[in-house]
Formats: structure tokens, sequence, C-alpha cells
């Protein structure tokens, strides 16, 4: 995907992903990052709506880079970070100047590269001797349940021919992850996980909000759909939502809470 035939590039579904998605996304980046030591230098690669940049920004005193292949994404981060230097840019192809930075955080973005060895290649390249990168991906399926709601749903209402064309996610395990760091030239190595955290909305219609609004794939699957059956996946989200539902709020609490799992992998650039 190119910067500018990005799916992301929606300015409604950067609003949306910032509400609904950066609340839960954030919790997994907290856990990944502030065990390392503060950024001097931050390259932050799928950057988002600009979580990472924003709360990592103050330590920056040396430069922050943000880059991602949505415009859109872009353009809300530098809203949130003024002084970071925001860019379009596949994480495969960073055309930076710079190349020193001492961190890089690639949270759940490199399962987007076209190439991820190459991506990663690419990141090594940018950091300077002895600096590290953080980076974020999901579990299996059977790890994150809550991902796993809506591909049910349509799974279940939809007749096969409305099933073709519905972007799965791509995953990358944490051997693969491992693999991947240590062909593109990290040392040192380290695996952590699985560390989890619980999608957690205010009632099962939110959590059909939180990935019908979000969801590029699911947002263009369902304004396709004839009317009866875009309420049929609505409600089997729901009913699902309800089925998997592990909060333990009161009975009279329509919140929904599903668990998801994820891994971070840590490298560092040999010193010279």
């Amino acid at each position: 995907t190119t910067a500018t035939t990005n799916p992301w590039n929606n300015e409604d579904l950067v609003v949306e992903y910032e509400k609904r998605v950066e609340p839960f996304t954030s919790l997994f980046v907290r856990d990944m990052v502030d065990c390392l030591p503060p950024p001097r230098k931050l390259l932050d690669i799928g950057c988002g709506t600009g979580f990472t940049a924003e709360r990592y920004a103050p330590t920056c005193v040396e430069g922050l880079t943000a880059v991602d292949a949505s415009a859109a994404m872009v353009r809300r981060t530098q809203e949130r970070v003024p002084k970071a230097t925001c860019l379009v840019a596949d994480g495969h192809d960073l055309s930076l100047k710079d190349a020193d930075f001492d961190l890089a955080v690639a949270a759940f973005s490199v399962v987007f590269f076209r190439d991820p060895l190459l991506g990663l290649k690419q990141i090594l390249g940018k950091l300077s001797p002895g600096g590290k990168i953080a980076m974020a991906a999901w579990g299996s399926v059977e790890e994150t349940p809550a991902f796993q709601v809506f591909p049910r749903a349509l799974s279940d209402v939809l007749p096969p021919p409305h099933l073709l064309h519905i972007q799965r996610p791509k995953r990358i395990d944490a051997s693969s992850m491992q693999t991947l760091l240590e062909k593109a030239g990290f040392c040192d190595v380290e695996i952590r996980g699985p560390v989890e955290h619980y999608v957690h909305v205010s009632s099962p219609k939110e959590f059909y909000n939180r990935f019908a609004l979000t969801s590029p794939s699911y947002r263009d699957k369902l304004m396709e759909l004839p009317t009866e059956y875009r309420m049929a996946v609505e409600e089997r989200v729901m009913e699902l939502a309800r089925q998997g539902n592990q909060s333990t709020t009161n009975n009279h609490d329509e919140s929904v809470a599903i668990p998801c799992k994820a891994y971070f992998a840590y490298g560092t650039k040999m010193m010279s």
C-alpha cells in the first residue's frame, strides 16, 4: 500500500481511531516502551494518531521523527506534537536524512510492511550504534478473542460471495519477530510476552462501533452490504460480544471487556 492509496488516509476514520482504538493500543505502547531508558532522539514508525510521539516528546531533546503511510494520520500527529518532524512515508522506504536515533518504536506497524525484513533493515540503518528498536505484534487468533468477534459475525451472517475481498489481518508471531530482527542485523534480540489488556467498551453497540468505524476493511464491506445484511451483522457482533464478555462489573452494567494479547520484541544495533 502506498501513501497515496492507503485505506487509512481518511479524516473521519482517523477521528474514530483516536477516540476508540488509541486508548486500547496505548496500553501496550506504555508497557513496551516505559521499561526502556527515555529516548533522546526517537523514530516512531507507523505513528498513527500520535500517542507515542506525544507521550515521549518531552524527553526527546535531540529530535523526534514520526512517519506513517497515511497522510491523515501524519497530520493528526503533527497537530498533537508540533515540535516533531512528521512525514508521510512507508516504513520500508525510510528516506530520512537522520541516522542517529537512539530508539525506534514500531507499535503494531511492521505487520503492514510489504517486506518486513527490508523495513527492519531500513530501521537499523537509521539507528546510532547501540540504538534500540521496540516493536509490537498481536498474538495468535486464540490469543486475541476480541479481534475474532467481527470476522466470526461476518462469517455467520453473510453468504460466501459477500465474504470475498475482506482483508484478513496479517500476523507476525513471536518467533518470527525474533528471526526477522536477527536477519535484519539486530543483536541482543529479546522477546517479551504475552502481555494482555482488554478491549473495554460501555456496551455491545459500542463494541460494534469500535471495529465498524475504525477498520477500513470492515467499514468498506459494511457500506456495500444491503441494509438487512448490515443490520444482521451488527446484531451478531453484539450477540458474540455479550457471549465473550469477561467484564466483572455488575449485571446492570452493559459494559463489555474481551482480552487480547501481544508480544514485544527488542533489538540493538551493534556498536561499531
